[in-house]
């Protein structure tokens, strides 16, 4: 491969780089926290609202909306938050001056951050199914979760169309800030 083919192509090195850099997937506390706890947390909160205001006959559906909310709002508070710290580094300049053009960069952060939030999608589809006794069939599962990854693949685009976005911007934390909230 010579130096122009390299430019146009997705380098799955630097994608297992820039996932270990951004995830911190070397602390054990915060796996159990972050991809556990907090979600299960939410899951509860929705289903006690769910029981204080009505039947307990949409269980399913807001949980399985909740879990796709979840990894959605994972993945674009990741992407923003990997941009958001390299442009406070100034990293980002430096990756903008390299040969590798800035949608293949974009992508390659998109598929950390989609890794990601696939892991917590998996874990949170778990917690699910066996703590809040959902029943589905296995075709019911694959055809949910197969929807999930198509949910988590438009997360990745808009999160890289709120990145680029910010780049324009100077102070990129208030952009970030309203993306979020309106995200919530």
């Amino acid at each position: 491969m010579n130096y122009k083919e390299e430019e146009h192509t997705v380098s799955f090195s630097r994608i297992k780089y820039t996932f270990i850099n951004y995830f911190e997937y070397s602390s054990f506390s915060y796996i159990i926290f972050e991809k556990i706890i907090s979600p299960f947390l939410e899951y509860i909160m929705y289903t006690i609202i769910l029981y204080s205001v009505g039947t307990s006959s949409y269980l399913g559906s807001i949980l399985l909306g909740t879990i796709g909310f979840v990894a959605v709002r994972n993945i674009v508070l990741n992407l923003t938050n990997m941009i958001r710290q390299e442009k406070s580094q100034s990293i980002l300049e430096l990756k903008e001056a390299s040969p590798k053009e800035l949608i293949i960069l974009c992508i390659e952060k998109g598929i950390a951050a989609f890794i990601d939030s696939l892991i917590l999608l998996v874990i949170s589809f778990v917690i699910v199914i066996l703590f809040f006794n959902l029943n589905f069939s296995l075709f019911q599962a694959i055809i949910i979760f197969g929807i999930y990854i198509l949910i988590l693949i438009e997360a990745v685009a808009f999160g890289i169309i709120f990145s680029g976005m910010s780049l324009l911007l100077k102070n990129t934390n208030l952009f970030f800030n309203i993306v979020m909230s309106s995200i919530q």
